[in-house]
């Protein structure tokens, strides 16, 4: 009976998660190397590329922000409103202060793919074989 009860839950998960649909999004900016997305908010979002693109979509539009890199930038994760922290090739590190993104030092030179924020003083970016602590308590 267990397994009759768990097979027609797990069907029933299976229907529910094929209904839903995906919304193309396309930025009026023209950009199309985009590698991550976060949102700041249910109606404020960034997204970062290649070539260092910084998009930043508020009032339903698309706009380009000055970056402080040209490299490729892979992930972003907003911690709040006010702080950010950006990670991708040759070992870069952005940090956003809730106006301006500012390249910080990186303790490596390879790609960093991916990165994770616990709260404002833990984060850790990952890289091809290793993962690297981008902030400690006392040192965001």
């Amino acid at each position: 009976m267990k397994r009759i009860t768990l097979f027609l839950a797990l069907v029933s998960v299976s229907f529910a998660c094929m209904a839903q649909s995906w919304n193309w999004i396309n930025p009026t900016t023209g950009m199309q190397q985009i590698n991550d997305i976060s949102f700041v908010s249910s109606e404020e979002r960034v997204a970062m590329g290649d070539y260092g693109t910084i998009l930043h979509y508020q009032i339903g539009e698309w706009m380009v922000v000055e970056s402080p890199v040209t490299t490729a930038l892979n992930a972003v994760e907003f911690v709040s409103p006010n702080l950010a922290w950006a990670v991708g090739n040759d070992g870069v590190i952005l940090r956003y202060d809730g106006n301006n993104w500012i390249q910080t030092s990186s303790p490596t030179a390879g790609t960093l793919n991916d990165l994770c924020c616990v709260d404002e003083n833990h984060c850790w970016a990952v890289a091809a074989s290793s993962l690297n602590t981008m902030a400690q308590a006392g040192n965001p």
